[in-house]
């Protein structure tokens, strides 16, 4: 079996807002369904959402309710914890796509547009999980789509505690109630705030 190098998965945009945290009670009590992924949405000019390593783009296609959609599979990430493993990803509400099956993707490289397609606010729905036989199978999907599916059990992982902020990456100070967010984002919220610190620190003593 082919040994892939650990990548650490970064950040979808050069700059974002947290809106809601992964498996959040709140979320459950007021709509009735665990939130399975972490949504972000873009806080700078930019609408590009961006791969979050090297990859692997193994489904891209149009839904019926929900937009453009992506999955890209990533070999070898690591998480804040340590562990490795490979992970799927897959990027709901977009407005268009720029890639297509097959394609191979690295850090940065733009996958589609951020967009509100079945959904009331412009921002992006981020699924990732550890059952890489079923790409465009989700636990959050129910009757009347096309490109995302139903899946059969919830073999997804918090995005929160597989994402880390890259070089000129940061997630902006939320104004979003900490119950939407839960414990595991609001610590990536605050880890990416050291990061960008750190990054904004050493540029300056750049001579």
């Amino acid at each position: 079996m082919t040994e892939h190098p650990s990548q650490r998965l970064r950040l979808p945009f050069t700059r974002q807002r947290l809106l809601c945290g992964y498996k959040t009670p709140l979320c459950r009590r007021l709509y009735g369904y665990w939130h399975v992924g972490l949504d972000l949405a873009a806080a700078g000019r930019e609408r590009g959402v961006c791969a979050a390593g090297e990859g692997l783009v193994v489904a891209a296609g149009e839904d019926a309710l929900y937009g453009f959609g992506v999955a890209v599979l990533y070999r070898g990430c690591v998480s804040v914890s340590g562990e490795r493993r490979d992970l799927l990803a897959r990027y709901f509400h977009l407005s268009a796509v720029s890639v297509q099956t097959g394609d191979a993707v690295s850090a940065g490289n733009v996958l589609g547009r951020e967009g509100a397609c079945g959904t009331g606010e412009m921002h992006l729905h981020l699924e990732l999980d550890a059952d890489l036989s079923c790409p465009c199978r989700s636990p959050q999907i129910g009757a009347g789509h096309s490109f995302w599916l139903p899946a059969d059990a919830d073999t997804t992982v918090d995005p929160a505690l597989w994402l880390f902020c890259g070089a000129g990456q940061r997630i902006d100070a939320a104004d979003t109630d900490p119950a939407w967010l839960g414990e595991t984002a609001l610590l990536l919220a605050r880890a990416s705030a050291a990061c960008y610190n750190e990054d904004t620190a050493k540029r300056g003593a750049q001579p």
